[in-house]
């Protein structure tokens, strides 16, 4: 069976990313992977989708250290 993929690129997003994580985790797939990009975001964005990453074995939470834009995010997240 193939796996999918949920990508979440985030920038600064501490007010929606946790129902967004949830909403992804709510989906009934047998092989589900959920990958999150954190794009030097400035919030706590990175400290939520750590905590999700810490409780859900299907999630990766990846940090860029500087910003590298919506778009690079965007393919970086897909490119994971």
């Amino acid at each position: 069976m193939a796996v999918i993929t949920i990508a979440i690129p985030v920038y600064n997003e501490e007010t929606f990313l946790g129902e967004t994580i949830q909403s992804a985790l709510a989906q009934k797939m047998d092989e589900m992977e959920i990958v999150v990009c954190d794009n030097a975001s400035t919030d706590n964005s990175f400290a939520i989708a750590k905590e999700y990453e810490s409780a859900h074995d299907c999630i990766t939470v990846v940090r860029h250290t500087n910003n590298i834009g919506a778009a690079e995010n965007f393919m970086y997240c897909l490119m994971q």
